[in-house]
């Protein structure tokens, strides 16, 4: 710290300090506070920026900021990048409704998998993943991915084969958040 400032002032640090009536040490301090607040600040930004794209995809998906802020969290507790999740998210409901991004019927995928697609339609995004992930972990390698594209798409499908392989984490990875999703649900709007 002395070093930079005899630099930038040209000065000897302690004759400097001494003629402001400062110490050394709450010159320390005050870069302390400073350095703190910046961290303070730092994370509040953080903060409203998740708060505005849970809130975007919440409005390009429909699902409910509780559970999208849980599926973050799931996404990366199984090692998961959660900037993946939207479109994971939007492969899902297209296949939800029959057909996927290669125009193909998929009630059948999904009957492969042992799963309803009626069902399926009536839970949330959460425990939907939970049921697919839970469900291709069942399958051998080729099924799963055959399966996991078919319904997430050739870009998202190694994605959700990571989740089925580490579904203890994912499943904890969403059940932990639960108050905290609580209040994005109720505050994401504010972003």
């Amino acid at each position: 710290m002395s070093a930079v400032l005899e630099f930038a002032l040209g000065l000897k640090t302690s004759e400097f300090l001494s003629n402001l009536g400062i110490s050394a040490e709450k010159v320390l301090s005050f870069e302390g506070v400073m350095e703190g607040l910046k961290f303070m600040a730092e994370g509040t930004w953080k903060a409203i920026e998740q708060g505005a794209s849970l809130e975007a995809l919440h409005k390009r998906t429909g699902e409910s900021v509780a559970d999208l802020f849980k599926l973050q969290n799931g996404f990366e507790a199984a090692g998961l990048d959660s900037g993946a999740l939207g479109d994971s998210v939007m492969h899902l409901q297209r296949a939800l409704g029959g057909i996927n991004e290669m125009g193909e019927r998929t009630p059948d995928i999904f009957r492969l998998m042992g799963l309803n697609i009626r069902s399926l339609r009536q839970e949330n995004a959460t425990q939907q993943f939970l049921d697919i992930t839970a469900a291709l972990g069942k399958l051998g390698p080729a099924s799963a991915a055959a399966a996991s594209a078919g319904i997430f798409g050739r870009g998202a499908y190694s994605n959700i084969i990571q989740l089925s392989n580490s579904t203890h984490e994912f499943a904890e990875g969403m059940a932990g958040p639960i108050k905290d999703a609580r209040i994005w649900e109720r505050d994401s709007a504010a972003f």
